[in-house]
């Protein structure tokens, strides 16, 4: 759930932001409205308007695909495993940071 919302707002931040919405349309796959998440994450672009926001977006992100019922298996072959309570709390802990920082950028372009 937490990626699916950090998916939904970096979509609408990003075909908002200025400097960034040339980038996030050419990245769009073919008959898409929005680039694959995980990849779009990787672009230079969003992580140098987000330095902080990045880092744990990928974490939340690459950890989904570890965990996500739709992915019982990781691509080389193990099976997922589901993500601890303490583990749930770390990624929650760092998510006002996060947050913080996207809501910064937010009301510079509203």
């Amino acid at each position: 759930m937490l990626n699916s919302f950090n998916d939904l707002l970096i979509q609408c931040f990003s075909e908002r932001h200025a400097s960034l919405v040339a980038h996030y349309l050419k990245a769009r796959r073919p008959h898409c409205h929005h680039p694959d998440y995980g990849n779009w994450l990787g672009q230079p672009f969003l992580g140098q308007i987000l330095p902080k926001a990045i880092v744990w977006l990928i974490d939340v992100n690459s950890r989904r695909s570890q965990t996500d019922l739709s992915h019982a298996k990781q691509k080389h072959g193990q099976h997922t495993t589901p993500v601890s309570h303490d583990e749930r709390d770390a990624f929650l802990r760092k998510a006002p940071i996060a947050w913080a920082e996207l809501i910064t950028e937010w009301r510079k372009i509203l």
